[in-house]
């Protein structure tokens, strides 16, 4: 099963097939066994198995979705703000051994691109809300309501979620199964954009604390995990202790493959005041 092989293989190294050294002298058909025993191993080990994910961001105009969207696959940021106009889509594949492919397809899309049918091949939605205009958080409630499916989809959700506790990661890029969760089978996670700019703006501990009691509000409501990032954080600054890492757009997909796959997640919660938040604990579905 694709979600074993994750587990088996999200905190460990690649391996490979080693065999011990040959006698020196064997007879013919040893060696012809042994041959037929490597090529029948080079042919198992060269299965490929690609798990294709959408995921579908979410928010205001201007809270840095295509920004995010563009930091996530490791493109240029635009220097001036272009409203999205229509969906765009980018893909990142992270290879977790040499034969196992998570495909992440990143959708933003417009307000009036919300239909039942995209919603419906979206295991995952971020919903994005900027961290200099608290009124972007408040909108998540309407987000919130526009990406949940229809009353029906929703019982049948449930029942699937109640009989299997949890799907294959394979089925996770259709409509037909979803991950389990409040209703909805969707993963949910939100996502607060320019922690660097709000975080220039020297907030006070009063304010710092206020953010932090909302978001935790609107995590336990939702069930979704938190994460404050930068579109801007380097990778070269994401690998200093002190450079901003849980600031890192890409602290999103090791949420995601944790959530996902019932695993344990690579990177730890930071509830400092002081730094960015990440939050996933205690969201059990």
């Amino acid at each position: 099963m694709v979600r074993d092989k994750v587990k088996e293989n999200v905190n460990a190294q690649p391996t490979r097939h080693v065999r011990a050294g040959k006698e020196k002298q064997r007879d013919h058909d040893q060696v012809a066994e042994e041959v037929d025993e490597d090529e029948e191993w080079e042919e198992e080990e060269e299965q490929q198995e690609e798990v294709v994910i959408n995921v579908l961001m979410v928010g205001d105009p201007r809270v840095g979705k295509t920004a995010l969207l563009r930091s996530l696959v490791g493109d240029e940021l635009q220097e001036e703000y272009q409203p999205t106009t229509e969906v765009l889509s980018y893909q990142h594949t992270i290879s977790l051994t040499p034969t196992l492919h998570l495909h992440f397809n990143l959708i933003e899309a417009p307000s009036v691109s919300l239909t039942p049918e995209l919603l419906s091949r979206c295991p995952v939605i971020l919903f994005l809300f900027d961290l200099t205009r608290k009124s972007t958080l408040n909108s998540i409630k309407t987000w919130y309501r526009r990406c949940r499916p229809p009353k029906e989809e929703r019982r049948r959700s449930a029942r699937l979620s109640h009989r299997s506790n949890g799907v294959e990661a394979g089925a996770r890029s259709g409509a037909e199964e979803r991950p389990e969760g409040r209703g909805t089978g969707v993963l949910h996670l939100l996502v607060g954009t320019k922690y660097d700019v709000w975080a220039a703006g020297k907030p006070s501990q009063a304010e710092r604390e206020r953010w932090l009691d909302l978001v935790r509000q609107f995590s336990q409501a939702m069930l979704a995990p938190v994460l404050f990032t930068s579109s801007s954080t380097t990778a070269a600054a994401a690998t200093e202790p002190e450079g901003g890492w849980e600031a890192h757009p890409s602290n999103i997909f090791r949420v995601m493959i944790s959530k996902l796959f019932d695993v344990q997640c690579t990177i730890p919660e930071c509830t400092d005041l002081q730094r960015p938040i990440i939050l996933y604990e205690g969201l059990e579905r």
